[in-house]
C-alpha cells in the first residue's frame, strides 16, 4: 500500500511523466497554461509565478514565452529601427537629388521670384 503524501504523489507524477503515459491531470494543465497566458499578456508576473508553481505541482513545465513587458520593448525597438531606416532612406534620397534637399527649395523660390 502506498502512502498518501505529497511526496508520494509527486513521485507517482514523475514516474508517469518518465514512462511516456498520458498525464491524468492533462486537462488541469491545459487550463493552467491558458490561465498563465492571460497573466503574461496582462503583465502580472506574481500570478504567472503562482500558476507556474501549480503547473510544477501537476508535473508539467510551464509554457514559456516573452512577457508583456518584453513584447512591448521589442515593439518599441522595431518602431525605432523602422523610423531610423526611413530617416536614412530620406537622407539618401535627398543626397541623390542634390545636397540636403534645401538647395532645390531655394532654387524654386528664386525661379518663382524672377517670373
Amino acid at each position: 500500500m502506498t502512502r498518501n503524501t505529497r511526496a508520494a504523489a509527486a513521485a507517482d507524477r514523475k514516474t508517469a511523466a518518465e514512462s511516456g503515459k498520458a498525464n491524468p491531470n492533462q486537462r488541469i494543465i491545459d487550463a493552467l497554461n491558458i490561465e498563465r497566458q492571460g497573466y503574461v499578456r496582462r503583465d502580472l508576473p506574481d500570478r504567472v509565478k503562482q500558476v507556474n508553481a501549480q503547473l510544477k505541482h501537476y508535473g508539467a513545465t510551464p509554457e514559456t514565452g516573452p512577457t508583456a513587458a518584453e513584447k512591448k520593448a521589442a515593439a518599441e525597438k522595431a518602431a525605432a529601427d523602422k523610423a531610423a531606416a526611413e530617416k536614412a532612406e530620406a537622407e539618401k534620397k535627398a543626397a541623390e537629388e542634390g545636397g540636403n534637399g534645401k538647395a532645390g527649395d531655394a532654387a524654386d523660390r528664386n525661379a518663382a521670384e524672377t517670373k
